[in-house]
């Protein structure tokens, strides 16, 4: 399974814990990335273009250059979310189906007003084209699995059996530890016990040893961990 990023983690929590089933269109509006922008879709022709809304009919400079900027922004947000989309049908991670009849033809969506002047710009990229056409009419519903996913933290079941085994190996070393100095504070017990005797030497011997005792258990607990990982690198 792949690693999502920050925004596509945004994405699919907006799709599991929405109400509703949502939709591209409604995604991309609750996000927030279409604000004075249009998109049309015109499904016969198959292609598709953004519509940047301008004062007047004749754009000033700042606005030309806020709709190149706009485009290159939206044109790699568009390509996120079809991809991420694109994704989850393939893996089943959600179910994509037509609840209603498709849309009029041209689609057009977005946050631009529709009373006011605006320049048109061609979505160039036709890969981008073709899933907008596919997905633009879907609803999403998510799958058991995508929802075990959003709440384990978009950790696989091999991570979580992989953070799981880690946790009970470091449980063993700690518990090797505890008793291996439980063991010399009985030991120096003992010893303070028989007050005829006060050399320290066989004291500090015993210490010496014990710890000793617990280090090479602690190497033996760490060469378990990494083996299956080295032996899985020497098969490849």
């Amino acid at each position: 399974m792949k690693t999502f990023d920050e925004v596509e983690k945004q994405i699919i929590k907006e799709i599991v814990f929405s109400e509703e089933h949502k939709s591209f269109v409604s995604l991309f509006h609750s996000m927030k990335n279409l604000q004075g922008v249009r998109i049309r879709i015109d499904k016969a022709s198959r292609k598709a273009s953004f519509l940047f809304q301008t004062a007047t009919r004749e754009p000033a400079d700042d606005e030309l250059q806020w709709a190149i900027e706009r485009r290159k922004q939206i044109t790699v947000l568009l390509f996120r979310y079809l991809i991420l989309f694109k994704y989850l049908d393939k893996e089943e991670l959600a179910i994509f189906f037509n609840s209603t009849p498709d849309l009029e033809d041209p689609v057009i969506f977005g946050m631009g007003a529709e009373n006011m002047d605006y320049v048109t710009s061609s979505i160039d990229d036709q890969y981008i084209v073709d899933l907008l056409l596919t997905y633009v009419s879907k609803q999403i519903l998510p799958s058991p699995s995508l929802r075990q996913l959003v709440n384990s933290d978009f950790l696989s079941d091999e991570e979580i059996r992989f953070r799981s085994m880690r946790n009970i190996q470091w449980a063993t070393v700690t518990v090797a530890i505890l008793i291996g100095l439980a063991g010399i504070c009985l030991n120096i017990v003992g010893i303070y016990q028989h007050r005829n005797s006060v050399d320290y030497r066989p004291v500090l011997k015993e210490i010496t040893t014990s710890l000793d005792r617990i280090d090479m258990d602690m190497h033996k607990s760490a060469v378990e961990v990494n083996r299956p990982a080295e032996s899985k690198g020497m098969k490849k």
